[in-house]
């Protein structure tokens, strides 16, 4: 089959493509800035076969139309997104590319006949009004989204839906949690708003310092980029789901034991925790419910921290000629 990436050749693009490669498909990455380079890295090849790399722009229906019809396109993943960071700074452009072209992307899709869309929606559609007993936010908990990415990923959500009861798409969204792995640091020029993982992870495993890490009383669900590529991958061969977008999560641990883990791989990189939240203050955990990805595409996560890290670390030090850790 044809597969359509936007957002291939992006962080989770690139395993997303790698993973759908060695599966045998055909992968088209539709990309605004293609970045062949961090491709070629995870994927471990420069011309891979089967392999097609498009420049052009989700907000542009025509471009996106003429992609999914040129190149015989059988199932989409849309993963091109404006970062929540990028998002808080130009909210008109947000709209543009998070709504608008998420629209086209489901547009071109039910228009076109295309079998299936797996897209990338985020835990950033909750909010403090989702959480439910025991702090856990359950899969169908209230929107309540905090910044413009978040309520712009909600309303591609509602948008889904409509594309189901109208026209019979299936569309799968899959609320991704904090996706660490190599080639984060790729988009954090980009906005992602979490730069403190280059003092956590990168920077230690370069030997570059000094790496001050900040949240240090934070409790995320760290998911390792590879589950991710797998949770897209279960998402678009299973059967039909009632339910139309999941939480997918990863390893729920504080960030504490994030940190002493990467000082124990890398004992003579100088490393400090700074107390406190993310936004400043205390810090609430956030514990998502996984349970219907679970049962409805058989998705649990395969990697604790302490693979994640190790993997991403040595992968890091691989592209810098650095022995491995571990």
């Amino acid at each position: 089959m044809a597969y359509l990436v936007t957002g291939g050749t992006g962080f989770i693009g690139a395993y997303v493509v790698r993973d759908l490669l060695r599966s045998g498909e055909r992968v088209v990455c539709f990309d605004i800035a293609p970045n062949p380079r961090l491709l070629q890295d995870v994927v471990g090849e420069e011309h891979p076969d089967g392999l097609t790399i498009i420049r052009g722009d989700v907000t542009d229906a025509a471009q996106v139309f003429r992609a999914l019809q040129e190149h015989g396109v059988d199932r989409v993943v849309h993963l091109a997104s404006l970062l929540s960071t990028s998002s808080e700074e130009n909210f008109p452009l947000a709209l543009r590319v998070n709504c608008q072209g998420t629209n086209n992307v489901f547009e071109g899709a039910a228009l076109l006949g295309v079998k299936k869309v797996v897209w990338a929606s985020s835990v950033a559609v909750f909010g403090p009004k989702s959480r439910g007993i025991g702090g856990i936010v359950a899969n169908d908990a209230q929107h309540d989204p905090r910044s413009v990415y978040g309520s712009c990923k909600s309303f591609n959500e509602a948008m889904a839906l409509h594309y189901v009861s109208k026209y019979g798409l299936d569309v799968v969204g899959l609320r991704y949690s904090l996706v660490y792995g190599y080639g984060k640091t790729e988009t954090l020029a980009r906005g992602t708003g979490v730069t403190y993982l280059s003092d956590l992870i990168d920077k230690p495993a370069l030997g570059q310092g000094p790496c001050v890490v900040t949240g240090g009383d934070d409790h995320p669900d760290w998911l390792y980029v590879e589950d991710v590529a797998r949770a897209v991958l279960m998402a678009d061969r299973a059967s039909k789901t009632a339910t139309k977008a999941f939480n997918v999560v990863g390893d729920f641990r504080p960030t504490r034991e994030m940190f002493d883990h990467v000082r124990s791989l890398l004992p003579d990189a100088g490393m400090t925790l700074q107390p406190g939240g993310q936004m400043g203050g205390a810090s609430n955990p956030w514990n998502y419910d996984g349970s219907a990805a679970r049962e409805e595409i058989g998705y649990v996560p395969e990697f604790k921290i302490e693979e994640g890290v190790k993997r991403n670390i040595n992968m890091l030090r691989e592209k810098a000629g650095l022995a491995p850790v571990g």
